[in-house]
This record gives structure tokens, sequence and C-alpha cells, in this order.
């Protein structure tokens, strides 16, 4: 969490595409951002082969770097992810990894909006199990965790949307030792109540709507039980 502390604002205004900018190619976030990533594939406790995308500092250096891993919204860990990634790496020097919670062999179907169908149901798979949301982002963590580069002791976790859902589960679901803290970008909110020991380590965890840090009993009690103040 000393990394959190330090590092959330700027993992904010740098990561999420919030920043007031010229244009989009000066822009970090912009959509002509480029991508500098190489792909790893890694396994969860299940053996589901996952792909990740890896980002690096161009600045060799031999001191382990804190790492972020970017939990991707509903379409995957495509370019919008890869992207953070990247600036993860360019803009603060730190080790970028978009995660994968899909699955590589996942077939992520048309998002044709509404409620129902394919891709809804696709996303449930993971909403509505939280020890299988859990357990992919573990995976996740592990891996990094495992990478010659990666501060172990220093992994923070942020994610979008569906991501941001996956890091209510994570940090609800008392893993241990899991990261240095997490921050959700408009995520679900679940009914449920922090695990004793839940968010491991003695992680904070944090929510946000847009720019906004989430209010409201639920999203005030999970935080507080994450040591999210």
């Amino acid at each position: 969490m000393k990394f959190l502390a330090v590092t959330a604002p700027v993992l904010f205004s740098i990561v999420h595409h919030w920043i007031p900018a010229v244009s989009a190619l000066e822009a970090p976030g912009g959509p002509l951002y480029p991508v500098d990533v190489v792909a790893q594939n890694y396994t969860d406790d299940e053996g589901v082969l996952l792909q990740g995308f890896l980002s690096l500092p161009s600045t060799a250096t031999q001191v382990a770097l804190p790492v972020v891993v970017v939990l991707h919204d509903s379409s995957g860990p495509d370019t919008y992810e890869q992207q953070r990634a990247t600036m993860v790496a360019r803009e603060l020097g730190y080790i970028g990894f978009a995660a994968d919670v899909y699955g590589l062999l996942t077939d992520i179907p048309e998002d044709t909006g509404g409620w129902a169908g394919p891709y809804t149901e696709l996303i449930a798979q993971l909403t509505s199990n939280a020890t299988l949301f859990a357990l992919r982002i573990r995976a996740a963590v592990d891996h990094v965790k495992s990478l010659p580069e990666v501060d172990a002791e220093r992994v923070a976790l942020i994610g979008y949307c569906l991501g941001g859902t996956g890091i209510v589960h994570y940090l609800n679901s008392g893993e241990k030792g899991a990261s240095a803290g997490a921050v959700g970008f408009h995520p679900s909110i679940p009914m449920v109540r922090p695990r004793p020991g839940g968010g491991g380590a003695g992680a904070a965890g944090q929510v946000f709507g847009g720019a906004r840090r989430l209010g409201g009993e639920r999203a005030r009690h999970l935080q507080g039980g994450w040591g999210g103040g």
C-alpha cells in the first residue's frame, strides 16, 4: 500500500484516459497511443491457458520494478488494455501487464447490446462466480511475480468495468499476498461483505466511477474492509 498510496493518483491520471490533451497522438490514453507489448502465455490453477501482454520500460535496469496488472473490460485484453500496459512502462517507468481473465481459446461473441445473448453469458461466467474470477486474477498476479524483472512485493491491480468488478471479487476473496493495492474503475458492486482477511497482506483497494471515487453504503463498506479508507 505504500506503493498504492504514492502512485494511485498518478495511475489514475495516466492510465485512465482522463488527461486533457492537445491531440490524440500526443495524449497518453489517446486512440493513437502506441502499443509496445510482448504476448506471454500462462495458466490458472485449473490448467486454463491464458495470454497476457507484457510491457517493459525502454531503459534497462538491474533493479526489480513494480508491476501494474491491467484487468480488461468485457471485450478482452485488446488494444485498449495493451495501450495502458505500455503507458505504465513508458510514462511511469514500471512494468505493465495486460492480463487475460477469459482464456486464450475463448471465443468472444459480438456485443449486440442488451442484457441477453452469448456476450452477456460469457461475462456472467465470471461475474456470477467470484471464485473463478479471483482464480483467473490470481493466475496473472502469480505469473508476474515469477518474472525476474518484477519486484514481487509491489504488484498493483487496475481494472476497467468487468476488470473493475473482478477487483471487487478478488479483494473480497481472502487472497493472501495478492497485491500491494488495487483500483477498480466503474465496477459493479456486488451485495457482499468483505471476508475476514480479504485483500491479503494489507492490500488497499478503491473503486471509481469515472474520475470520482464511488460512495454509497456498499462501496464505502467494501473499501473500508479492504483498507482503502
